[in-house]
């Protein structure tokens, strides 16, 4: 994983430690963190100033296709090509623990997709992902169960509202359709 000042183009940081093509990255803008995934079935988590590997998420089973950090980085949530995902929390600079014992790990309901992007809300409420045959699942971040289901065309998972206190999940918004132009003499 690399950064870049955006300013001046120049190369900043490597953080290295991935044994196979990295897939995805999230900066967690509260706590300094990056987090990427790889094709090596794991997550892991670096302090960008030290340029250390902090965390190593995930359990090796399943390559993470997408992540993303909640706003207020409590939560980073992981999707698979598989219909799986999970949400990290609670995240522990790695001292030599097993992986279970660096992080809450919260799996989120299994749907039949290949899911390829995600969004976490701001408080780590909600969590949505995108499916490449264009579907939009979205999420309770707390128990993991799957509240709604769009069957319409989005190719990303971009903003979510803050967990709301009606409970009611972030409804999908509606593509409109296609105007017939009108006639003008």
């Amino acid at each position: 994983v690399r950064r870049w000042d955006v300013a001046s183009g120049v190369l900043t940081a490597t953080y290295e430690g991935h044994t196979n093509q990295v897939l995805g990255v999230a900066v967690d803008p509260e706590t300094a963190r990056i987090a990427s995934t790889g094709a090596d079935r794991e997550i892991k988590v670096w302090d960008m100033a030290s340029r250390e590997q902090d965390a190593v998420l995930g359990d090796k089973k399943q390559v993470y296709s997408a992540i993303a950090w909640s706003a207020n980085g409590k939560a980073l949530a992981g999707v698979t090509q598989r219909g799986n995902g999970s949400v990290f929390s609670e995240i522990l600079k790695h001292d030599g623990a097993q992986r279970s014992e660096t992080s809450k790990v919260r799996a989120l309901q299994k749907v039949d997709a290949f899911l390829q992007s995600v969004a976490v809300s701001g408080d780590g409420g909600w969590v949505a992902a995108g499916s490449a045959e264009g579907r939009l699942f979205v999420w309770k971040g707390e128990d993991g169960k799957l509240v709604a289901v769009s069957e319409q065309a989005a190719s990303s998972a971009a903003t979510l509202p803050d967990s709301a206190p009606s409970e009611k999940p972030p409804q999908p918004a509606q593509t409109p359709s296609p105007q017939t132009p009108s006639k003008t003499p």
